[in-house]
């Protein structure tokens, strides 16, 4: 799965941060909002309860727990705690 960034969405941040081929042609971390549409939701159908999960976090809501789940954390995409983001996750985000 190659995401990539949509060059009219650049200036967007919900917080949430994935791996994307970037404007210049870069690999990088972009937030969820810089995604073209398809990309979008290519990330938010690639696992189970992704998009539950990630709506959750987007309105300040608990994920739920990974380890009653077995989900990995939405918004750095490598974690499993589940916590919804109010920082518990200590996967910083990819550079």
């Amino acid at each position: 799965m190659t995401l990539k960034v949509d060059p009219k969405r650049r200036h967007a941040d919900c917080g949430i941060y994935v791996r994307a081929l970037g404007v210049d042609g870069k690999c990088g971390s972009h937030d969820i909002a810089d995604l073209t549409r398809d990309s979008l939701l290519e990330w938010l159908r690639s696992k189970p309860d992704r998009a539950e999960q990630t709506v959750l976090v987007l309105f300040g809501h608990p994920a739920e727990s990974a380890a009653t789940r077995n989900t990995q954390c939405p918004r750095c995409d490598e974690c499993t705690s589940g916590a919804g983001h109010a920082g518990a996750c200590q996967v910083p985000p990819r550079n």
